[in-house]
């Protein structure tokens, strides 16, 4: 018998490939298609905020809790997650100003009618 040979692809067949399967339309009014970094930071919530605030602290305050580092591996870790937790609330805004995320209170700060879109 003889060896079965891969099915390889040259760069043309690669190219000519979509990774694309569907197009995801938003639910919910668009305010902005492309929020701009201040719009994005003028419409953080209080939960938002909160968010970005507790989960950082939770998981740094367990992690001192379970380690008892007192040193500077504890700074790290707050260093790292607060960052990183401002990344996630900011999409998270982003994604709503976009439409994809509930977004009435946005609707309502930019005198918009929110009607959640049948799809």
């Amino acid at each position: 018998m003889e060896p079965r040979q891969k099915d390889t692809l040259t760069v043309g067949q690669l190219a000519g490939q979509s990774s694309i399967d569907r197009v995801v339309l938003p639910e919910y009014p668009v305010i902005s298609k492309e929020p701009t970094f201040s719009q994005v930071n003028k419409n953080f919530r209080a939960s938002d905020y909160l968010y970005m605030l507790a989960v950082p602290s939770v998981l740094v305050s367990f992690y001192y809790y379970k380690t008892y580092r007192h040193a500077s591996s504890t700074v790290v870790a707050a260093g790292l997650a607060f960052p990183a937790m401002y990344g996630v609330s900011f999409q998270k805004v982003n994604l709503r100003l976009r439409g994809f995320l509930e977004n009435q209170p946005e609707c309502e700060k930019y005198q918009m009618n929110f009607n959640k879109v049948a799809l």
